[in-house]
């Protein structure tokens, strides 16, 4: 044992046990981050992984072994969210096979076109009448009023 500076230090075979004031050499002095950490990322799944759980978990329920619980978690995912996807992938399903809306070809564009084109120009013309009749009348009642008047 050495005398240092006025402590007492051990030079024998126990300096590593007892090192003094010294921090071990495993310890940091750096204090813990005082700020917020980021929560959890949201996580994204693939349309492909969605289809191969939603596979999965319909061959399980069909077993009727009760292992869907077991298989979720393993996966870390909800029920919930498997029955969003079966739900989904169905109304995909079913969509596909409705008739839907078939667009026109552009002859038949041209066509419509032209044949509302008609019906617009017959409808400017009963338009154009109609306002000449209302000119008449207008102009009728005029005259009636000053034969009344005299």
């Amino acid at each position: 044992m050495s005398i240092i500076n006025g402590k007492a230090m051990d030079t024998g075979e126990n300096a590593s046990e007892t090192e003094g004031a010294r921090r071990a050499s495993g310890v940091s002095d750096e204090r813990p981050n005082p700020e917020v950490a980021d929560g959890p990322k949201r996580r994204h799944y693939t349309e492909s992984y969605k289809r191969k759980v939603v596979e999965e978990v319909s061959l399980l329920r069909s077993s009727g072994n009760g292992q869907i619980g077991d298989y979720l978690r393993k996966e870390g995912i909800y029920y919930s969210m498997v029955r969003k996807w079966e739900k989904k992938f169905s109304l995909d399903s079913q969509n596909k096979n409705k008739p839907g809306r078939k667009e026109k070809s552009r002859t038949e564009l041209e066509e419509e076109i032209k044949r509302l084109k008609k019906e617009l120009k017959r409808a400017e013309k009963k338009l154009a009448k109609s306002e000449l009749l209302i000119e008449i009348q207008k102009k009728i009642s005029k005259m009636i009023q000053l034969s009344k008047k005299d």
